[in-house]
């Protein structure tokens, strides 16, 4: 239904680790559109924080320290079943990601 409204596939990138929030979200699409695919894009804690770095000039320290407090537990939630389709992203391009999931996507017929 989201692809006939808006003539094409819809992306929706979040960050949803806390799974109650996940839950209720992910529900409200599939009451839209139960054709819904949810990937998890992972990558160890040293890339995170190496990526974190690198950007670093859009963070303020606050903002930072936010991170580093809630890291290890996204790293914990992301490997619990309801995250089970991850993408693993530490050696991979932006282009690689998308080519990944562009062929899961029409592999399968929802997730």
């Amino acid at each position: 239904m989201l692809k006939q409204i808006y003539g094409r596939t819809l992306v929706i990138p979040m960050t949803l680790w806390h799974r109650p929030y996940f839950d209720e979200i992910m529900a409200g699409l599939r009451q839209i559109d139960p054709t819904i695919y949810h990937f998890c894009l992972t990558a160890r804690k040293e890339t995170l924080l190496n990526r974190l770095t690198q950007r670093q000039h859009e963070h303020t320290e606050q903002a930072l320290a936010w991170i580093n407090e809630r890291i290890d537990r996204c790293l914990i939630a992301f490997d619990t079943p309801g995250f089970s389709i991850q993408i693993p992203t530490d050696d991979k391009q932006p282009a690689e990601i998308v080519a990944e999931i562009l062929t899961r996507i029409n592999s399968s017929p929802g997730i």
